[in-house]
């Protein structure tokens, strides 16, 4: 993962700009961005926002060399960065272990609420086939966790007018971020807020999970999920994820 520093004296700062679109989005979503998003600021917009982290992974490094631990986290990044860009979606910043992603911004989605669920479960698939990577080189095996939360925030380039990035603020990013905590709690390892299940329809076998308490908010609905729906005839016992 580049390390991110500021533009030096005299660097153009729309070209450093530049730069960070192309940490943060596919690389078709990057070439298509409008100027108009450049620039100190940001407006509203109706996204899905999705937060992973990896379990224990502080305990998990502790018996592994730095550079072991370093090669672990890169492929493991790797393939869920692949899983996000698959679903046109945003990595809005990497936080040590954990992800932060956007779901419709900057480029609008007809369903951002879909490709997340979609995305999520693409993740834990990429997971499985990685943890037999690790398995059969001798390497621990990751367990991750992954909260989604629908609603309204504020997106655009935020920071100071000398170091921004691309990002997204408002009460629905943090719920996404304390739903992702639930799961440690609730023993799931995906759990989805109300308002991302109502914008979904019928099309994810889901299961409700009650109210929950959410530090900093008021109690919210949570659902966790086993996979999207299959007909009728073909339906089998499926893995709660």
């Amino acid at each position: 993962m580049p390390l991110k520093y500021p533009p030096p004296p005299g660097v153009n700062h729309a070209r450093s700009q530049e730069g960070n679109k192309n940490q943060h989005f596919a690389e078709d979503q990057a070439a298509g961005i409008a100027d108009g998003v450049a620039g100190v600021g940001g407006k509203l917009a109706e996204i899905c926002v999705l937060f992973s982290d990896v379990r224990d992974f502080t305990t998990l490094s502790e018996k592994m060399p730095p550079e072991v631990v370093t090669t672990v986290l890169q492929r493991y990044f790797d393939r869920m960065v692949q899983a996000v860009h698959h679903y046109d979606a945003t990595v809005d910043k990497f936080i040590g272990d954990g992800m932060m992603v956007l779901f419709g911004a900057p480029r609008a989605s007809a369903d951002p609420c879909g490709d997340a669920v979609q995305c999520a479960l693409e993740m834990m698939r990429q997971l499985d086939e990685l943890n037999v990577e690790f398995a059969r080189e001798g390497l621990f095996q990751l367990t991750i966790g992954i909260g989604i939360n629908y609603g309204t925030v504020t997106v655009g380039y935020i920071g100071s007018s000398a170091r921004n990035n691309y990002s997204a603020i408002g009460d629905a990013v943090n719920v996404a971020a304390r739903v992702e905590g639930l799961t440690k709690d609730l023993g799931r390892k995906i759990i989805i807020t109300e308002a991302v299940v109502t914008k979904t329809g019928g099309r994810f076998n889901f299961d409700p999970l009650g109210t929950h308490n959410v530090k900093g908010h008021s109690p919210v609905n949570v659902w966790g999920i086993r996979t999207a729906r299959v007909a009728p005839a073909a339906e089998e016992a499926e893995a709660v994820q």
